[in-house]
């Protein structure tokens, strides 16, 4: 019931607007008592009326004027002087020239509107305008989220690429492009986001009248009628928002499809004629009232994501999407946001490593230490030669040991190892490895320990 009276109402309230607005109240005035007669506001009118009423009572009488002749209205002719005479008498309740006696006062007659009190000849205000193009901000729809990719739309949906012309300011406006486009990211009382776009029009020169059951012409009037929610308007997570259940599941259509159309950004400009400077214009699009409907409202936070969207850059900065598929807000100091309230005290913090990150001398000593094992390892893995370090026996040129002759017995004493160097090369090598590495820990923990006091 209540979406079958809420165009009515609109109607009524429309007429009698229009009915409110062009009324002027009563005036004093003067009446010649005569026939159907009626109070005009001047003497020679009341005298005019007389004269019409009296021919068409007398059609075979000839009368060419009438005059007012003291306090009585005189109907003469050529040849016999006065014909007809009747006196004019005070009166209220007389209207405007050019206007009708109409319950609650007095209304202009066609093609005359009001002005200063009296009713002057109309002028079309559109043909001043004729060709002249215009930027309107159109209402396309409703959705449940403030996602540009969500192509489902809340209750009526206005196509302006399908070329349907607009009422807008008392002028016929036809639809030539798109500018861009936009969508709230704070929704209405019923939970939802307005989808819009920067129409450009051009103005017809023919005047018109708005009507509150034409889809175009409400798509730019900053104060139609917003569809409600057909689920249950609530909240979750301390967000207001449009949900469904089972009982009452919400149903949704299709926004425009197939069309091109520029990527949206995130905002709400309010509907209709774009204005040259200060709120609503195209320096500053978004009012600082209104959130989610067409009289606009704050842009909020962008929406971000993909390459170019509404709120983002090229890179997709500005939000992030989880693992719902929902759009969140980067945290304040990540790229593309802004500094974070409270600064964190850099003072001490050691300089930049040259790979973005911060270096320690902890960082300085390990660094080091993984030089010399690497060294160790390449050095063993090519050759035994370790400078100061004694060569134990190269299995290339081992000799046995030659440590004499017993006396008296005359017996050669020879130790050799020659078969077994191989291997006493590898342990060896082995200890000295684990030798400079734990010298190497020892003198990190002396760096560490002295730079922690």
């Amino acid at each position: 019931m209540k979406a079958f009276f809420r165009p009515c109402l609109a109607v009524l309230f429309l007429l009698f607007s229009l009915s409110s607005h062009a009324l002027l109240p009563t005036v004093s005035g003067w009446e010649i008592r005569y026939g159907a007669y009626k109070p005009w506001p001047t003497q020679q009118q009341a005298c005019d009326q007389y004269r019409a009423l009296w021919t068409a009572a007398n059609p075979s009488a000839t009368v060419t004027e009438a005059r007012i002749i003291g306090t009585d209205c005189h109907l003469r002719n050529p040849t016999a002087g006065t014909v007809a005479q009747g006196g004019i008498y005070a009166a209220s309740g007389a209207c405007p020239a050019n206007s009708a006696l109409v319950t609650g006062g007095c209304q202009c007659d066609a093609n005359f509107d009001e002005s200063g009190g009296q009713c002057v000849p109309h002028t079309n205000q559109c043909t001043a305008k004729a060709g002249k193009p215009f930027t309107l901000r159109v209402t396309i729809g409703y959705s449940r989220t403030p996602d540009d990719d969500d192509t489902r739309a809340i209750g009526p949906v206005f196509n302006p690429w399908a070329g349907a012309s607009v009422c807008s300011g008392g002028c016929t406006m036809d639809f030539t492009g798109v500018e861009s486009a936009w969508i709230s990211q704070s929704p209405n009382a019923q939970g939802l986001y307005r989808n819009s776009v920067d129409a450009t029009y051009v103005n017809s020169g023919k005047e018109c009248t708005a009507s509150a059951t034409s889809a175009g012409d409400q798509s730019v009037n900053p104060q139609s009628a917003q569809p409600e929610c057909p689920g249950y308007v609530g909240e979750v997570n301390g967000k207001l928002g449009c949900y469904g259940t089972a009982a009452k599941p919400v149903t949704t259509g299709a926004k425009p499809s197939g069309i091109p159309q520029p990527p949206p950004k995130a905002g709400n400009p309010p509907a209709g004629e774009r204005p040259a400077s200060g709120e609503g214009s195209a320096q500053n699009p978004t009012p600082a009232a209104g959130n989610g409907g067409p009289a606009g409202g704050p842009a909020a936070a962008g929406v971000g994501g993909k390459g170019g969207g509404a709120g983002g850059t090229a890179s997709g900065t500005g939000t992030t999407t989880n693992e719902e598929g929902k759009k969140e807000k980067d945290p304040c100091g990540a790229p593309g946001q802004p500094v974070c309230s409270v600064k964190v005290d850099e003072k001490g913090t050691p300089t930049d490593g040259g790979d973005g990150m911060k270096t320690t001398k902890l960082d300085e000593a390990m660094d080091k230490a993984d030089q010399g094992i690497n060294k160790a390892i390449d050095k063993s893995a090519m050759d035994t030669s370790w400078g100061g370090i004694p060569q134990w026996f190269s299995s290339a040129s081992c000799t046995p040991w030659q440590l004499g002759t017993l006396p008296f017995i005359n017996i050669a004493l020879v130790v050799d190892i020659c078969p077994v160097s191989q291997y006493v090369v590898a342990v060896m090598t082995f200890l000295w490895v684990v030798g400079t590495f734990f010298a190497i820990v020892a003198m990190v923990g002396r760096v560490t320990g002295a730079g922690a006091h």
